[in-house]
This record gives C-alpha cells, sequence and structure tokens, in this order.
C-alpha cells in the first residue's frame, strides 16, 4: 500500500514583504504629500501605481484571511483521528473536498497576484525628463533675473539714501525755507561764499547735495519746491520696496523650483522601488504556486497520504500567517 503514497518533499522559504511594502509606503507618502503634482501625468501615473500596489496587498491579505480560517479547523487532523472506525472511504472523500476548496481558494490568490503583476507592467513608467529640461530652464531664467533684480534693488536702494541725506543736509542748513520753499540753484550757493556770507565747508556740503540731486533727478531739481522733492524721495522709496517685495517672490519662485527639482530626483529610486515590488510579489506567487502544485499532486488513499496532506496544509498555513504578520507589523 504504501508504495503508492506520494511523497511531498514540500519546502517554503518565509514570505519577504519588506521590499513590497516599503514600495507600497513611499509612493502612498508621495501621493500624500504632493510632491509630484505639479506635474500632473506624473502625479497621475504615481496615483496609478499607488492604488494598484494598495489593492493588491489589502487583497492578498484578505484572502490570505480566508485561507487561514479554512486552515486553521485542523479539519485534517480530526479526519486522521477517526480514521479506523469503519467508514474511510467517507473520510477520505470528505478530505478530497476540502483539499480542493483550499486549492480554489489558492487559486484564486495565485490569479489575483498574477493579475496584479501583469498590470504593473502596463503601467508607463515615471519618467520625468521633460520635466526636468523644463524646470532647469526656468531655474537658469530665474537665477539671471535674480540677479538683474538685486542689483537694480541695490542701485535704488543707494539712490535712496543719497537723496535722503542730501535732503537732510538741505534741511539741516535751513535751505528749505531761505530761497522761497525751493531748492537753490548752484548759482545761488556760490552767492553764498563771498565774504559776509556762508562758511566755505557750509557752501561745499550744501552745494555736494544739489548736485547728487541733480545727478539723480536731472536739472529739474533747481527751483523744485521740498514739497516736490520729498515727493520724489517717497517715490524713490517706493521703488525700493516694490523691488524688494519682487526679488522675495523670485526666491520663493526659486525656492519652489529647486524643491520641484529635489522630488523628480526621487524617480529613479520609486522606479527601483516598482521593480522591487514585482521582484517581491513574483516570489510570493511563485512559492504559493509551488504550494498549488504539491495540493494537485496530492492524492487522499489511504492515511499515510492523508497525513502528507495535513503536513502540506500545516505549512500553507504557516506560509499565509506569515504574510499577514509581515503585513500587521508594517501598519
Amino acid at each position: 500500500m504504501n508504495d503508492n503514497v506520494h511523497v511531498l518533499p514540500m519546502t517554503a522559504d518565509a514570505p519577504e514583504l519588506g521590499k513590497v511594502l516599503a514600495a507600497t509606503r513611499s509612493y502612498t507618502e508621495v501621493w500624500q504629500k504632493g510632491q509630484l503634482k505639479f506635474s500632473t501625468p506624473l502625479q497621475e501615473n504615481l496615483e496609478r501605481h499607488m492604488r494598484l500596489f494598495t489593492h493588491c496587498i489589502d487583497q492578498t491579505v484578505r484572502k490570505a484571511q480566508r485561507l487561514t480560517a479554512e486552515l486553521d479547523n485542523e479539519a485534517l487532523s480530526d479526519m486522521l483521528a477517526s480514521l479506523g472506525s469503519g467508514h474511510d472511504s467517507d473520510v477520505l472523500a470528505i478530505a478530497a473536498e476540502e483539499r480542493d476548496t483550499v486549492k480554489s481558494r489558492l487559486a484564486d490568490q495565485i490569479s489575483h497576484l498574477g493579475r496584479e503583476i501583469q498590470a504593473l507592467a502596463t503601467l508607463p513608467l515615471l519618467v520625468g525628463t521633460a520635466d526636468q529640461e523644463r524646470l532647469n530652464k526656468q531655474q537658469q531664467n530665474l537665477v539671471r533675473t535674480h540677479a538683474q533684480l538685486v542689483e537694480e534693488h541695490d542701485r535704488e536702494q543707494q539712490n535712496k539714501e543719497t537723496v535722503e541725506k542730501a535732503i537732510a543736509t538741505l534741511e539741516a542748513n535751513g535751505l528749505q525755507t531761505r530761497f522761497g520753499g525751493v531748492v537753490p540753484s548752484l548759482d545761488d550757493l556760490g552767492k553764498l561764499a563771498v565774504p559776509g556770507g556762508e562758511t566755505v565747508v557750509t557752501v561745499e556740503a550744501v552745494s555736494k547735495a544739489v548736485e547728487q540731486l541733480q545727478t539723480l533727478l536731472g536739472d529739474v531739481v533747481e527751483g523744485m519746491r521740498y514739497t516736490q522733492l520729498q515727493q520724489e524721495r517717497r517715490n524713490i522709496g517706493e521703488r525700493v520696496r516694490k523691488l524688494a517685495v519682487q526679488v522675495r517672490e523670485l526666491v520663493q519662485r526659486q525656492a519652489t523650483v529647486t524643491q520641484r527639482l529635489a522630488a523628480l530626483e526621487m524617480l529613479p529610486m520609486l522606479q527601483e522601488q516598482r521593480t522591487d515590488w514585482a521582484s517581491g510579489m513574483t516570489v510570493v506567487r511563485q512559492a504559493l504556486g509551488n504550494f498549488h502544485t504539491h495540493l494537485e499532486r496530492a492524492p487522499i488513499g489511504d492515511g499515510e497520504q492523508l497525513r502528507v496532506l495535513n503536513g502540506l496544509f500545516k505549512q500553507l498555513l504557516t506560509y499565509q500567517r506569515q504574510l499577514l504578520e509581515q503585513h500587521r507589523r508594517a501598519l
């Protein structure tokens, strides 16, 4: 009788879902943070990957839970204990039904993994070459514009300080009232240096202030009312303020572009994780396929063959529990 026993030397390494779960986690985090939102095609493709990964592992876990519940009832052990009671043929027939039930559920789990692995192969790769070229060009333009704006801002800031200093010099010498409330000409100031007039040092300081105003504002300074001069000062101050705002906005845009370029640098890592995910799930599918093959080849003609099948069930139960435990630890 034992010559007909089909021994199943089944061995299976523990499943390793580490890289599979890491890939799922990475794709989910990048999608949730919106790090690729600046590129609609990339963000949508990322979402498709994430949903595929998540759906696959969720379904694999659900199917593992059903199989675990089926295998955990110790049905075959009870059948082994009942052999020899005069109803062996009935017991073995029930055992065959149990084997077929487990085999069917296992086939469903294997088919699911096969479909998901194939679905992943149809998804386009996450390639950001075009976005990277566009952003690099944008960054170069921003660097040039930033340099120009900073230069213009610094120049206007210097002009503002010069005008303010010149006005302060005029006011400190009381000239805002001495010439009818207007800015004197250089000729008028020269008359102050005559004997009995202002000291040479004072005249030189005031003349220099007027010359600086003429350099910045033109000859219209001569005869300009101080209220107009103050308005010119405010105008320059407003230009400085607006340029400062533009510089800050440009810096923010540069930071955004830099951030987006950094996000694109993640793509090779994500691509590697996609490969790891496919490899990891393929290994799991192959292991489950080996179990299925052994179940298909497992005859149930006597107690010895039933014991072999019971051992195979226990191995499959251990494997499914390991799948569930790895998933639980990753939550």
